[in-house]
C-alpha cells in the first residue's frame, strides 16, 4: 500500500469513495433520508478540491485504487476518515490516523479533536478519543447525530 499527500486529479476518487462508504458502511447506522443529506449523489468539487487543499491530507492507494483517505486541519481537527467498503477491517484507516497524529505532533499539537459519526466512534475510541458530546447536526435540511470527540496526544 502507498501513502500519499492529495493532488487534483485525486478529487474525483476521494468523492467516489466518500459517497460509496457512506451509502454502504455508514448505512447500518444511519437511514438512507440521512446518507443521502450526508452524501448526495452531486458533489461541490471546487469546495471538495478546496478543503483537500487546505489540510494536511493523506490518501493510501493499493495499486490504482484509493483504499482511503484522511485530513487534518489546523494541526488539531480530524476532519475527513473514510477508508473504502473493500478495505474496512484491513488497518489502513489506523494507519492513515498515525500519519495525521503524526503531522500533529510535529507541528507541536498535544490534543486531536474530531466530529465522529455512530459508524466511525468504536474507530476514533480505539485510538484513544474520548467523546465529549453527543450532537445532532442538520445536513441538508435533515438531522444528523455524531460525537464529539478529543483526544490528548502522547508525547
Amino acid at each position: 500500500m502507498i501513502f500519499r499527500e492529495y493532488q487534483e486529479e485525486d478529487l474525483k476518487a476521494v468523492t467516489q469513495l466518500f459517497y460509496d462508504t457512506i451509502h454502504h458502511i455508514n448505512i447500518r447506522d444511519y437511514s438512507e433520508e440521512q446518507v443521502n443529506a450526508w452524501a448526495p449523489k452531486e458533489f461541490d468539487l471546487e469546495k471538495w478540491d478546496a478543503r483537500m487543499n487546505n489540510s494536511y491530507s493523506v490518501l493510501a492507494f493499493e495499486g490504482e485504487k484509493l483504499a482511503g483517505f484522511g485530513t487534518l486541519v489546523a494541526h488539531s481537527l480530524v476532519d475527513f476518515l473514510y477508508v473504502h467498503k473493500d478495505f474496512q477491517g484491513r488497518g489502513v484507516g489506523r494507519i492513515i490516523y498515525e500519519k495525521l497524529e503524526k503531522e500533529a505532533l510535529d507541528f507541536g499539537s498535544i490534543m486531536l479533536s474530531t466530529e465522529a459519526s455512530i459508524t466511525a466512534r468504536p474507530f476514533f475510541e480505539k485510538m484513544g478519543f474520548k467523546m465529549e458530546e453527543k450532537q445532532t447536526k442538520l445536513v441538508r435540511g435533515v438531522e444528523l447525530n455524531n460525537f464529539r470527540m478529543k483526544k490528548i496526544i502522547p508525547t
